[in-house]
């Protein structure tokens, strides 16, 4: 919905498929809808890019209605499926008497396509889950990923606010984390069967979620950390 009324993306997400400059938008106020435009002192039609003059109305929180020059509209509608799932409907019709042959239909079905194509890949990339400042550690923690921690894998990236040499190829890695129900448990089981404990489970240094470090049998570090659910400012 956000895109329909902002135009900053744009330039940056659709380069490959619009002609319409930055500076050329603006935003729209009507009732209880709003929206972006854009009008293009020079056409350049919808053969193979949006290059021609656009408006949107957005009507929260699922309803958008689209008006390309010189006689098409595109009307869409977003149907919640549940947690993390919506459905997109779009019908473009045109306007003003005018008709579309078999492969102006084709033709704009594939521009149209690679536009919210590029719109879905933004959604579908890796994006900030949360971030935690240690002001005591000096360091941030920034988990990214592809959906919520406790569904999908999670990249944890730190910055140490205090480093000052640069990193070489090797020195930015750290180590896996496996999420377990009872980190207690896990470390004894572990430590049973004759795995290295290298840090004992226990709150973790300026947080309190519960961690432990062990190795695998090629020396490389593992850690061991409670679920996030149970612990979810740290």
């Amino acid at each position: 919905m956000e895109n329909f009324i902002e135009p900053y993306h744009v330039q940056f997400v659709h380069k490959m498929t619009t002609r319409q400059p930055l500076n050329e938008h603006y935003t729209i106020i009507d009732g209880r809808c709003v929206g972006s435009a854009v009008d293009l002192s020079e056409e350049h039609g919808m053969e193979d890019n949006l290059g021609v003059s656009s408006r949107y109305l957005t009507l929260f929180p699922n309803f958008i209605v689209g008006r390309y020059f010189p006689d098409q509209l595109g009307v869409y509608l977003n149907v919640p499926l549940g947690p993390n799932r919506m459905l997109q409907k779009r019908a473009l019709y045109t306007t003003e008497g005018q008709s579309l042959s078999a492969t102006d239909i084709k033709r704009l079905k594939g521009l149209w396509w690679e536009v919210h194509k590029e719109d879905h890949e933004m959604c579908e990339r890796m994006q900030v889950l949360r971030r935690t400042d240690y002001p005591d550690g000096r360091f941030t923690n920034t988990f990214i990923g592809y959906g919520p921690e406790a569904e999908f894998p999670t990249l944890e990236l730190t910055h140490n606010w205090d480093q000052g040499a640069v990193y070489d190829k090797g020195d930015g890695w750290g180590h896996i984390c496996i999420e377990t129900s009872d980190v207690y448990k896990a470390c004894e089981d572990l430590a049973a069967q004759g795995a290295n404990i290298t840090r004992p489970a226990g709150p973790m240094k300026h947080g309190t979620r519960v961690i432990a470090f062990c190795e695998d049998p090629d020396g490389y570090k593992v850690e061991l950390n409670e679920t996030i659910l149970n612990t979810p400012g740290t």
